[in-house]
């Protein structure tokens, strides 16, 4: 390597990697930030030695609580500490304190980039999209198809990054990770809600943050529930975050059976982990808590309409998505603009459950 390398942080593909200090510009979704652990973890291995630092948003700091990927966590707070100008400038003056050889940005924003910009890192490296190129000192390009950015999953995605800048080749399997204090909060939780440990215990999740284009009717997680309920003597345990607590209530008032229905109080990103990995399987729309279960080797039926299975085409092995092709999908919008919500209601109680009989079967 010659002293030029050195001095701007880049490294040898061919061996050990001098770079001492990196910043990771995590994704912001959920599910993202899952799909991000075998990246997460193509680092650390390639760089043993070298301080790891990982700039996430602070909804998403608790996903990767108890990992062992990082040296340190920087948490960005755009709703508090890090409001406004000033607050942005504060975080700038925390990035800068850290003196980065190597910023890895997997974020696709236009923000994104410019932190690993002002954070002052000799070396950056990000997709060249979006017309944030110029920010980065290594511009990768996207996947395109015909001249045009194509969908690919997003763990290769952020493994290609990886892989460009000389890291060698890593499993595609997600992980995550839980804490002792998430262990005890999620049994503290499950008990205080009528928990039996001894009988099968499968979820449901029919919120989505994204939007409501995702979301099954609440009625349809009822009857699939109930059904679940009669054929198995499961019990059954509605997720949702605290914003969704309307949504989990409508599916409970529609059923025939109790649930274990925490609407939100006392469930965290955090303890979700702990309580995802005590359920046999997840029924769920496309969204964060799918990749939790996917991470934990879970049987997962994922029921999809308005977003496209082709960034998260991987890891597999236990999913199952049930979707009917309809003319206006996927249309990847947050809201849809069709009365009938045809990707989703024309997706029956009877397919979903039929996929999940399927997985209890096999596994």
């Amino acid at each position: 390597m010659t002293e030029s390398n050195a001095q701007t942080g880049c490294f040898e593909t061919n061996g050990t990697k001098p770079v001492q200090r990196i910043l990771v510009r995590s994704p912001n979704w959920v599910g993202d930030v899952v799909m991000a652990t075998p990246a997460f973890r193509c680092l650390r291995r390639n760089f043993p030695g070298a301080h790891i630092s990982v700039l996430v948003k602070k909804y998403s700091r608790q996903v990767i609580e108890g990992g062992p990927w990082f040296d340190e966590v920087i948490e960005y707070d755009p709703e508090g500490v890090h409001r406004g100008a000033l607050g942005y400038l504060r975080l700038v003056r925390r990035l800068r304190r850290g003196r980065f050889g190597i910023a890895i940005v997997l974020v696709n924003s236009q923000r994104g980039a410019l932190e690993a910009l002002l954070s002052g890192a000799r070396e950056r490296i990000g997709y060249d999209r979006g017309g944030r190129g110029w920010t980065f000192t290594k511009r990768i390009p996207p996947p395109r198809e015909n001249n045009r950015n194509v969908p690919i999953n997003m763990v290769d995605y952020y493994l290609d990054l990886c892989y460009a800048i000389g890291c060698s080749e890593e499993s595609r399997q997600t992980e995550l990770f839980t804490t002792p204090e998430g262990e005890a909060q999620a049994e503290e939780i499950l008990h205080s809600h009528g928990w039996e440990p001894s009988r099968m215990m499968i979820a449901i999740n029919p919120g989505a943050s994204f939007g409501s284009s995702k979301c099954w009717p609440p009625e349809y997680f009822a009857a699939t529930a109930d059904a679940l309920i009669e054929r198995h003597n499961c019990q059954i345990i509605i997720f949702c975050a605290p914003r969704e607590r309307p949504i989990a209530q409508a599916v409970a008032s529609h059923m025939k059976h109790s649930v274990i229905n925490p609407r939100g109080l006392g469930v965290t990103l955090h303890n979700l982990k702990s309580i995802t990995r005590r359920c046999r399987m997840l029924i769920t729309n496309d969204t964060g808590p799918r990749h939790y279960a996917v991470a934990f080797g879970l049987p997962v039926v994922c029921i999809m309409g308005s977003t496209s299975p082709r960034y998260t085409d991987v890891n597999l092995e236990k999913t199952t998505k049930v979707s009917v092709e309809v003319p206006c999908g996927p249309c990847q919008q947050k809201v849809c603009s069709q009365p009938e919500h045809i990707c989703m209601t024309r997706v029956t109680p009877e397919m979903v459950l039929d996929a999940a009989e399927e997985l209890l079967r096999r596994f």
